[in-house]
């Protein structure tokens, strides 16, 4: 799961949350790289802190930070991160 992956998941309904990621979206589980109780460990955090950080675990050697937009009158919600090689960023 992507770094703004992460937060548009925490701004979903916990009850949705889980559902949602289950499966790829083609249905091929291959793709799915953490357990889903990671995933919802790691949703709740980003919850809680308003962001995620993805340290290498989309792409090898890049870090990311990631950050969701809400408009729950529309029930929109978008994602945005920020992402470059963890040799030039750090996690603070």
């Amino acid at each position: 799961m992507a770094s703004a992956g992460k937060p548009m998941l925490a701004a979903c309904p916990t009850n949705n949350c889980a559902r949602g990621v289950r499966t790829s979206p083609a249905g091929d589980d291959r793709q799915v790289r953490v357990s889903i109780s990671t995933l919802i460990r790691e949703v709740a955090t980003t919850r809680r802190v308003g962001y995620a950080i993805n340290h290498g675990e989309s792409e090898p050697g890049v870090l990311a930070m990631g950050i969701a937009y809400t408009l729950p009158e529309a029930d929109i919600v978008a994602g945005r991160s920020v992402a470059g090689p963890d040799s030039v960023l750090n996690e603070s």
